[in-house]
């Protein structure tokens, strides 16, 4: 991708939480605990085929993201961090549909997530100098 935004301030547009409508969303840990939901977000499967709950929640199941959760208590948490991630701009819903793609906002977010973890200590230190 050929962007000119820096990794720094593309994270600090999702880290901070925001206000819509009266109601407050908390801003998103991007290296902490939504990890694991942002990767799931990203996978390549997606691009062809939409994001549902229902895919998440197989996609999820085994990780330590669930928190030992399953059946409607693992889709109720799903779709909380589904809501959340559309007030930040990274998925939109599909027009009558229960169906959910990034956006382009999200490809970027989630190709710096996945570049800067999957960078080499060594790698970074010669861009720096």
């Amino acid at each position: 991708m050929e962007e000119d935004t820096s990794v720094g301030d593309i994270l600090a547009k999702v880290t901070q939480p925001l206000k819509t409508n009266n109601k407050r969303y908390r801003g998103l840990d991007v290296t902490g605990k939504d990890l694991a939901l942002l990767q799931a977000v990203a996978d390549p499967k997606y691009n062809v085929d939409a994001i549902t709950n229902k895919r998440l929640q197989e996609a999820l199941g085994a990780s330590t993201w669930t928190n030992g959760l399953s059946g409607r208590n693992l889709s109720a948490r799903i779709s909380r961090h589904l809501r959340l991630l559309r007030e930040h701009g990274i998925i939109r819903k599909l027009p009558n549909q229960h169906k959910y793609m990034l956006t382009g906002e999200g490809r970027l977010l989630t190709t710096a997530i996945n570049q800067f973890l999957g960078a080499k200590v060594s790698e970074l230190a010669r861009l720096i100098a």
